[in-house]
């Protein structure tokens, strides 16, 4: 039998709204990264955070992520720890709400002009010749 080399998939997650044109390419997490973020994501607001767990939220996010586009004014923006601590706090959060959508699978929100796919209004398709 031949053998199958597993190498891990690359996501790209994508921002829109204050986030637009951000992108943060990471690998695919492993089942157990998986079950311990899909765990934290109601845990991300800062009343409701353990320190340790926002602790271990960030540790994970940077192991998975490769790259990004993020600059400042100063230049780019590393993929460390002590660069996400220099970062707005809502920022950080949006990044990894964002990157936790994206490992997991789940599509972005629709935006206000969606109709969620509510059926088209009766009668706003003319079913008959002018």
């Amino acid at each position: 039998m031949s053998q199958f080399l597993y190498q891990p998939r690359r996501i790209t997650a994508a921002y829109a709204g204050d986030l637009a044109g951000l992108e943060v390419i990471t690998r695919a997490l492993t089942i157990d990264e998986l079950l311990w973020v899909v765990g934290q994501v109601d845990h991300l607001s800062v009343l409701d955070a353990d320190i340790g767990d926002v602790e271990k939220m960030l540790g994970t996010f940077l192991e998975c992520a490769h790259s990004w586009n993020m600059v400042t004014d100063q230049g780019p923006v590393p993929l460390t720890r002590q660069a996400l601590g220099t970062l707005d706090q809502g920022i950080v959060q949006q990044v990894l709400r964002g990157w936790m959508r994206a490992v997991a699978g789940v599509p972005d929100p629709l935006d206000d002009s969606s109709d969620a796919g509510l059926p088209a209004p009766e009668g706003s398709l003319p079913m008959e010749p002018p």
